[in-house]
C-alpha cells in the first residue's frame, strides 16, 4: 500500500500546526517563516487545528471573520504560496474548551454530557445522534469552505515508474483528515444517561440481578434501581480512588465497577466509530479518515502522575487504561488507525523502541488499508528527549515498521512542547535528512512484510489497569522488553491482539 501526495509526488508527510492560540496570536510574518520551515524539512502538507467552534460555524453562515479564523484562512494562504497543501484536524474529544481565556469561542457539543448535580457537562455525548449530526455539520462546511485547497494524495498499490510519474494503475485519490483527536467517552447523569448505561449493565449481565449484586456487593431487586452511587466508580469510590492489586485477587466491588466502566466506554467508542464513518463520508467520500486515537501512545504510556506537578483530571488521560479505549477494536471503522508516539518510557526516559512496538501495533491494525504513522516532535515535560534521540533514528524505526506516510505532532503547540520551530539545527538538519531519506526508500519496498514472531497484546491490562495498581508499570513493561528482546535476536514482530 501507498500513501502519495499529488503536491509533489513523494510519501504524504504532515505536520500539525497550531493549538488553541496558534494562529490567533501569531503574525503573518511568522506564519510565513513557519510554513517556509516546514517545508524546507521536507513535508508536503501541514494539517491545521479546525475543531468545532462557533466562529467557523459563523464564518460559514455570515462571513464573520473572529481573530482565529482570519489567521487561520492566512495560514492556508500562505502554505500555497510554499507549495505545501493543508488539511483538518476537526474534531476534539470533548469539543476543546480547555483554555478558554486564550480561545474564547465556544465548541458545538450538539449535545452534552450532563453532571451528577446537573450541571453541563462540557463533554460530547458521543452516543447521540444530536452530538452527531453536529460534528457532521461541522466537517461538511469546513469541507465545502476549505476542501478545495486540501492535500490530496493517491493511496492503492501504485505503479510509481522509475520517476513517480506513472500513478494511475489502480490509485485512489483522497483527502487524509483526523477526523477525531483523542476519542473519550465520558458518562452522562441525567436520565436518558443513565437509563442507558443501565441497558447496557442488563446487557452485560444478561438479566441477572443477582450476579450484578454478588460483584456489587447491593441487595437490589432490578437493574433499574441501580443509581450511580452504586454503578459508576468515581461517585462511588472517589474520582482519586483507585482499586488495588488486592481488589483484584478478591475481586471486590471496587475491581468490578471500575470493569463495568471501562467495558462501557469501549462499547460506546467502538460504536461511535462504527457510526460516524459513513456520515462523515456521505457529502466527502473522498475523505480518509485517520483519527488520532491517543496524542501520548498506546498503553506504553508516560505516567502522567509522576511527570508533572497538577492538574490530574487531564494527566490521568494520558494513560489510556483510563480511557476505556479498545484501538486494536476501532481498526475497521477506519481508513487508517493511528495515534501518535512518544519515544519514552512511563518515567519519562527516552526510548526509540517504544515508538518501533507501537508502530507494530498500528501495522497489524492496518492489514490492507493505509498505515499512516505518527510522532511527537518537540522538548517534552522536563526531559529533552531529542537531545538523546535523533529524528533520523525515529523515521528509521518508523520506516522499518512499515508505514506508508507519517503525522507528527508538532510545530507551535507551545502548550504541551510541541515546538519543532525552537529546535536546535542538529535536530533540524536529522529530520530534513531522514524525510529526505524515507521519501526514497519507500518506493523500494517489495511485497508484504515477514511475518516471524507474534507477541499478545495484553488486552485486559491495557484497557483495566491503570498505573496506580501495584506494580503495574513493570507489567507493561514486560511487552517492551519482549518486543527489544525479539527484535534484537533479527525477528519481524507483530504485536496482535486477540481481534487481530
Amino acid at each position: 500500500m501507498q500513501l502519495i501526495s499529488k503536491t509533489d509526488n513523494r510519501p504524504y508527510m504532515n505536520v500539525i500546526f497550531g493549538n488553541f492560540y496558534s494562529p490567533a496570536f501569531d503574525n503573518e510574518e511568522f506564519v510565513d517563516k513557519t510554513m517556509g520551515l516546514i517545508r524546507d524539512l521536507g513535508f508536503n502538507s501541514v494539517m491545521f487545528d479546525t475543531k468545532a467552534w462557533e466562529d467557523f460555524k459563523e464564518r460559514f453562515e455570515t462571513g464573520a471573520l473572529s481573530q482565529y479564523v482570519k489567521m487561520q484562512e492566512y495560514m492556508g494562504g500562505s502554505a500555497h504560496r510554499h507549495g505545501l497543501a493543508y488539511n483538518f484536524l476537526l474534531l476534539y474529544l470533548n469539543g476543546d474548551n480547555l483554555y478558554p481565556h486564550i480561545r474564547f469561542s465556544p465548541p458545538i457539543f450538539g449535545e452534552e454530557t450532563v453532571y451528577l448535580d446537573g450541571r453541563p457537562g462540557r463533554w460530547y455525548k458521543y452516543w447521540s445522534k444530536k452530538a452527531q449530526i453536529s460534528m457532521k455539520e461541522h466537517v461538511d462546511r469546513i469541507m465545502k469552505q476549505y476542501g478545495q485547497g486540501c492535500e490530496r494524495c493517491l493511496t492503492g498499490e501504485i505503479d510509481q515508474g522509475k520517476d513517480r510519474q506513472d500513478m494511475n494503475n489502480g490509485a485512489k485519490e483522497v483527502i487524509p483528515v483526523c477526523s477525531m483527536w483523542d476519542p473519550v467517552v465520558a458518562p452522562s447523569f441525567d436520565k436518558e444517561g443513565q437509563k442507558r448505561y443501565l441497558d447496557y449493565l442488563r446487557e452485560l449481565y444478561k438479566g441477572d440481578i443477582k450476579s450484578l449484586n454478588h460483584n456489587y456487593e447491593t441487595e437490589l431487586e432490578k437493574f433499574d434501581d441501580l443509581t450511580p452511587k452504586e454503578y459508576w466508580y468515581s461517585v462511588r469510590f472517589g474520582s482519586d480512588s483507585f482499586y488495588t492489586e488486592e481488589d483484584v485477587k478478591k475481586r471486590s466491588p471496587k475491581f468490578w465497577v471500575w470493569r463495568d466502566n471501562a467495558l462501557w466506554k469501549i462499547h460506546e467508542l467502538t460504536l461511535y466509530f462504527e457510526k460516524i464513518g459513513p456520515m462523515l463520508k456521505e457529502n466527502n467520500p473522498e475523505l480518509l479518515l485517520c483519527p488520532d486515537m491517543s496524542q501520548w501512545g498506546y498503553f506504553l504510556n508516560i505516567y502522567g502522575r509522576t511527570q508533572q506537578d497538577i492538574d490530574n483530571e487531564f494527566s490521568d488521560l494520558w494513560d489510556t487504561a483510563m480511557r476505556g479505549i479498545d484501538i486494536y477494536a476501532l481498526a475497521p471503522y477506519v481508513d487508517s488507525c493511528h495515534f501518535i508516539t512518544v519515544p519514552v518510557t512511563p518515567d519519562g526516559y527516552p526510548d526509540s523502541y517504544v515508538v518501533s512496538c507501537q508502530h507494530s501495533m498500528m501495522r497489524v491494525m492496518n492489514q490492507g488499508k493505509p498505515f499512516i504513522g505518527g510522532i511527537y516532535w518537540g522538548r517534552y515535560i522536563y526531559n529533552d528527549l531529542y537531545a538523546l534521540l535523533s529524528p533520523s533514528e525515529i523515521i528509521g524505526s518508523m520506516t522499518a515498521c512499515g508505514i506508508d506516510g507519517y503525522t507528527c505532532y508538532g510545530m507551535n503547540g507551545l502548550d504541551d512542547g510541541g515546538v519543532m520551530n525552537r529546535m536546535d539545527t542538529h535536530f533540524l538538519d536529522s529530520l530534513r535528512m531522514a524525510n529526505e531519506w524515507f521519501s526514497q526508500v519507500i518506493c523500494l519496498r517489495k511485497g508484504e512484510k515477514k511475518k516471524e514472531i507474534a507477541i499478545l497484546f495484553p488486552s485486559e491490562m491495557a484497557h483495566l489497569e491503570p498505573y496506580e495498581v501495584g506494580n503495574n508499570k513493570i507489567r507493561r513493561l514486560d511487552l517492551l522488553g519482549w518486543y527489544k528482546l525479539c527484535c534484537d535476536l533479527g525477528y519481524q514482530v507483530d504485536v496482535i491482539s486477540n481481534l487481530s
